[in-house]
């Protein structure tokens, strides 16, 4: 499943029923949990009109090609046993430069890394929701049928909520595309 900057989840080039996007619109998500090592995000979701709270989870498929994690260095004030030449040092300059572009620290939050990567946006994810309309209306297994659910479990064929196969994310992960990518 790509993930879109798109403001519909039918833009999404997704199936889903239509009232998933007009209920998506009730719901709130909040960002809870990022992983940077190893690109998860989760998210809690609200609805209005609901005292219940979802979880849902997403997980990049190739965060490591993208994104190396370099922890911090510290300088101990010691410099090089032997002094580089003006090839070398400006060999390791370069060498910096791109391993800066493609590296984060681990400290950064989500905003900051989706700002520095925007590649990410339209990069595959896979995704869970912990709700039951997740599950019984045909999305869990849908997408364990196109290798897009994180957990796999062999989710039961949905015969009376969604015998066409249609339903592709609840209203909660639809929010979450909406509001966070």
């Amino acid at each position: 499943m790509v993930v879109t900057t798109a403001t519909s989840v039918l833009e999404l080039n997704i199936s889903s029923p239509s009232w998933v996007d007009d209920r998506a619109t009730l719901c709130t998500p909040t960002l809870v949990h990022f992983d940077a090592v190893s690109g998860l995000l989760q998210y809690n979701t609200t609805c209005a009109g609901s005292r219940n709270s979802w979880i849902q989870t997403v997980l990049y498929e190739d965060w490591g090609s993208i994104i190396t994690i370099r922890e911090p260095q510290h300088d101990w004030g010691q410099g090089p046993l032997y002094p580089e030449s003006d090839e070398q040092t400006d060999e390791r300059a370069e060498v910096e430069r791109l391993e800066e572009e493609t590296t984060i620290l681990g400290t950064e939050s989500w905003p900051e890394v989706l700002s520095k990567f925007p590649e990410l946006v339209n990069m595959d994810v896979k995704v869970h929701c912990n709700c039951p309309a997740f599950l019984w209306w045909g999305s869990w297994y849908n997408l364990d049928q196109r290798d897009d659910a994180i957990y796999q479990e062999g989710v039961p064929f949905p015969h009376e909520r969604d015998p066409s196969l249609s339903n592709i994310i609840c209203k909660h992960l639809a929010a979450v595309f909406a509001n966070h990518f």
